[in-house]
């Protein structure tokens, strides 16, 4: 490690082709990807924090969709102006020399930092007792609630500034009882979530709660590995205090939208009980999903399954592409999915893109076979899919939907 420290220029790292922004393929034996990751670690300060948040967040800008508020008289209010955040970048002259990778990354993070401040004044001064309207961007947006889709979607914001989505069918012809807790991918949010939450909702007949990290859309502070574990936390918490009150609400639909006969209401599920929730991780979302996946089954109080969707092993295992590391830099990985899922005490589904070209399936392949055998199900290795579009189309989503429903079919 002091070797490699001894690299004091920065257009030493320029070779790796800001690779670590991109997280290009770098076999973990490379000299310069270990520099890089280390060189930044230096540059933090040693923040194990503040190199995953610039290396491993990335949220959209602008956010695909917005919030209305309205106060306790049903009033709209103004909406906040767009915070802007003025860089170095946007002042350079075309002559000026091009910044180096680090230098971009750490002044991604300290943006980051910078937003978040600005939208922790705004929930400092904002009036209480609001209610929130999500108005989603195209092509995004879906029409919630139609005769094709009995959804019904409330729109939350809860500790911390995050903003959340609970979907919730209309009719439940399958009297099921089951919450998903949707932990979405990297460079999306609630908008890009969207038409997925609402097809889940409609076909799984289970509730499905969405969120946004922590700086992410219009959630508040910055995003980082410690924010997302606290975020998926407050939601599970969320789910068990306040959603069966929101599942024995009475609901009021106009006839032309029932389409399934003799149709039952939404059974609640029983408050508290973590055997009706199921975790649900996209991507890095898969982060958030196992670290609490293993902090519950620790405590005996195991969810009732965890569904990863194109998960990986560990993020610095995806940045080298190696499912081995050496020990100058497994002090910085994050997201350590292959060991939190070790202490998986339910069932497990994972599905992933033969043709993955983002996350290698191996990263799957390994997770699998890291689960206890006791909770391991069938894998679903999609052919002829990537990353991003498992879902894309409606066959797709018809063979997804089916494979979805088949796991949930043998739960208790």
């Amino acid at each position: 490690v002091t070797k490699l420290l001894t690299f004091k220029r920065l257009h030493s790292y320029n070779c790796a082709h800001i690779s670590i922004i991109y997280i290009d393929r770098m076999c973990c034996c490379c000299p310069q990807g270990i520099q890089a990751i280390i060189y930044l670690w230096c540059r933090s300060g040693c923040s194990k924090n503040a190199v995953a948040s610039a290396l491993s967040f990335f949220p959209p800008e602008p956010p695909h969709y917005n919030i209305d508020s309205y106060d306790k008289d049903g009033n709209l209010l103004p909406a906040p102006e767009p915070i802007k955040i003025t860089t170095s970048e946007d002042d350079s002259s075309e002559g000026s020399e091009k910044k180096s990778p680090v230098k971009m990354i750490m002044e991604r993070h300290h943006n980051f930092r910078e937003k978040a401040a600005v939208k922790r004044e705004r929930d400092k001064n904002e009036p209480k007792d609001l209610t929130y309207k999500f108005v989603c961007s195209e092509p995004f947006d879906i029409p919630l609630p139609t005769a094709a889709n009995n959804v019904e979607l409330k729109t939350v914001k809860i500790e911390g500034g995050i903003m959340a989505n609970v979907y919730r069918p209309l009719r439940n012809y399958k009297g099921v009882n089951k919450v998903i807790l949707f932990s979405h991918g990297n460079a999306t949010d609630l908008g890009g979530t969207h038409p997925l939450a609402v097809s889940l909702c409609k076909s799984t007949c289970c509730t499905v709660v969405t969120y946004d990290y922590s700086g992410y859309g219009h959630s508040g502070s910055f995003p980082s590995v410690t924010n997302t574990y606290r975020d998926v936390e407050a939601l599970y918490d969320y789910c068990q205090s306040n959603l069966s009150d929101v599942l024995k609400e009475e609901v009021h639909i106009e006839e032309s939208s029932v389409s399934v006969n003799n149709a039952v209401p939404v059974p609640p599920p029983k408050k508290g009980s973590p055997s009706n929730i199921i975790l649900y991780g996209q991507s890095v979302g898969s982060g958030p999903s196992c670290w609490l996946l293993s902090k519950l089954s620790r405590k005996r109080k195991p969810p009732a399954a965890l569904i990863l969707h194109c998960p990986f092993t560990s993020g610095i295992r995806l940045i080298t592409n190696s499912q081995e590391l050496p020990c100058c830099v497994k002090l910085l990985d994050v997201f350590d999915n292959v060991k939190n899922i070790q202490h998986a005490k339910c069932p497990v589904f994972i599905l992933h893109g033969i043709k993955d070209e983002e996350v290698d399936i191996r990263h799957s392949l390994a997770l699998q076979e890291a689960v206890p055998e006791t909770y391991r199900r069938e894998p679903w290795w999609v052919p002829n899919r990537g990353h991003n579009d498992i879902t894309e189309g409606n066959a797709a989503m018809a063979a997804y939907i089916i494979k979805v429903n088949e796991f949930l079919d043998t739960l208790d």
